[in-house]
């Protein structure tokens, strides 16, 4: 029995330890098991906080539609973490966008709910602003560098603006005491214009209200300039035109005065003309082309009443010829040939035969004589034959005793005041000019190079 009843007393031992080994290894299972979840749980919470935080990224920085709650979910899925060294590179990311958040509002706030640019806003606020801009991590000032240069831009704008517009005045450094300056006096309406448009883009409204107020005290005092120098201008153009009314009667006078002293000159001047009234003849109508001096001849004794009934034709047929000029007409009286010396009769044997046509003494040689003899002669109202050049020009070679271009004419009148004369060529122009007036000093001048060969009719 005693030995049975021990049997039994170890079986029970046994039992109870394999119970407690079968216990220990169920409660660490469990433990395990408990472990396990408690894990899947910490990485659970971390897989969601960091895909939660990633979502609000995008290369390197905040996007741009994550608001502030969801930084602050951001943190609180992180707070859950029970590892800290996870999420630092989250929390550091989140202070930066923080940061870029409050700068970007920052800079937000320099503009209206319009979106206008205040004007007040001063210079120093701005350097606060841009200090701060030049804190952000390297994506963040990438994203605003071109708003902070919008705003400086802006600043300057309105900054320039005010300056430009109170240049317009003596000594004025703000805008709101305009009313108390005075315009300067060198502002003129080119530069009001230029300043206006700048002004009329500028987007803040009370500012260009401001600036247009100022702006409306300078075109006033412009526009009192620009009448004044108007009423100047036209004070002065019509002192001009004044003057040149009266600088235009005195010309008028003056011209009066000239044209009837011209007009008494030109009385005096024909008044003074002693003029011989003689028949002309055409050497070239009767087609005599060299015969000038029997044409000229003719023609004053015709005005002396000789010879009044012999044509001019026959006159040129019965005249002398020669081989001499000195004793008859040399060469062709009719023709041209030859055309290298001048075809012409001396005044002696001219004088001979005019006095034997008409059988008188009328016709005398003055060859020699001086100028004033022959013009005394026309005084006395006989015509003068005198030896000149075609068209009264100068000498052309001489042959023979006589220039080439020889002609001879009739003087037929005499200007004591213009000392003029007036010849009556024998040779018909195409014009059918023939009398022309001649200065005294050019007949002078051709009769000395010629020869002074002259011939005179005077009454018998």
């Amino acid at each position: 029995m005693k030995r049975i009843h021990k049997k039994d007393k170890t079986k029970k031992g046994l039992l109870i330890v394999l119970i407690s080994l079968i216990l220990v290894i169920v409660i660490l299972v469990i433990l395990n098991v408990m472990l396990a979840i408690t894990n899947a749980k910490r990485k659970q919470v971390w897989q969601d906080a960091e895909s939660f935080c990633e979502s609000l990224f995008e290369s390197g920085a905040v996007k741009e539609d994550v608001m502030e709650e969801d930084m602050k979910t951001c943190l609180e899925k992180l707070d859950k973490v029970d590892r800290q060294d996870k999420t630092d590179s989250y929390r550091e990311a989140i202070k930066d966008a923080k940061f870029y958040l409050e700068v970007k509002n920052e800079i937000a706030n320099y503009y209206d709910e319009e979106g206008i640019f205040k004007e007040e806003t001063r210079e120093a606020e701005l350097t606060e602003t841009e200090h701060a801009f030049g804190a952000l991590a390297e994506p963040y000032r990438e994203k605003l560098e071109a708003e902070i240069n919008r705003l400086w831009a802006e600043f300057e704008k309105v900054r320039d603006v005010k300056e430009v517009v109170l240049g317009l005045f003596d000594g004025l450094e703000d805008i709101e005491y305009f009313e108390q300056a005075e315009v300067s006096e060198a502002v003129g309406r080119e530069q009001y214009e230029d300043v206006r448009q700048l002004v009329d883009t500028v987007s803040q409204v009370e500012l260009k209200e401001k600036l247009q107020l100022a702006l409306k005290k300078v075109d006033e005092k412009i526009s009192r300039d620009e009448q004044i120098l108007r009423e100047k201008q036209e004070a002065e153009r019509r002192a001009y035109l004044a003057r040149l009314e009266a600088e235009r009667i005195e010309r008028e006078r003056i011209e009066k005065e000239r044209r009837e002293a011209e007009e008494r000159r030109q009385a005096e001047i024909a008044a003074a003309w002693h003029i011989l009234d003689i028949r002309y003849i055409s050497q070239n109508h009767f087609e005599v082309f060299n015969g000038c001096e029997a044409a000229s001849l003719l023609m004053g004794m015709h005005y002396k009443g000789l010879l009044l009934n012999t044509e001019y034709r026959k006159f040129v047929d019965e005249m002398p010829k020669s081989d001499d000029p000195h004793t008859g007409f040399y060469l062709d009286i009719y023709g041209y040939e030859p055309r290298d010396e001048a075809h012409w009769i001396d005044a002696a044997p001219l004088v001979a035969y005019g006095n034997q046509s008409a059988g008188s003494s009328a016709v005398v040689d003055l060859s020699g004589s001086s100028i004033e003899a022959i013009k005394n002669e026309v005084l006395n109202d006989n015509p003068v034959v005198i030896y000149l050049t075609y068209n009264f020009e100068d000498l052309k070679e001489i042959v023979n005793g006589a220039p080439v271009n020889l002609h001879v004419v009739l003087l037929s009148g005499y200007n004591q005041m213009t000392d003029e004369y007036q010849v009556i060529d024998p040779w018909t122009r195409r014009t059918g000019q023939y009398v022309f007036t001649v200065a005294g000093s050019r007949i002078d001048s051709l009769y000395r190079q010629v020869g002074q060969k002259a011939v005179v009719v005077r009454s018998e």
